[in-house]
């Protein structure tokens, strides 16, 4: 396992960790199950920074 990183849900807050070679596989919030890259550009507010 390599480097990780901590991604902010943009759905739910949660901070998920994942390991950088997981990042193509579509890693999900573990807490809602939502998508943690999803692919287009997205909002941000202060629960995402």
């Amino acid at each position: 396992m390599g480097t990780g990183l901590k991604l902010t849900c943009t759905d739910c807050g949660s901070v998920n960790r994942v390991p950088s070679d997981k990042l193509g596989a579509g890693p999900k919030c573990g807490t809602c199950g939502a998508r943690l890259v999803p692919g287009k550009p997205v909002e941000i507010d202060f629960r995402t920074l």
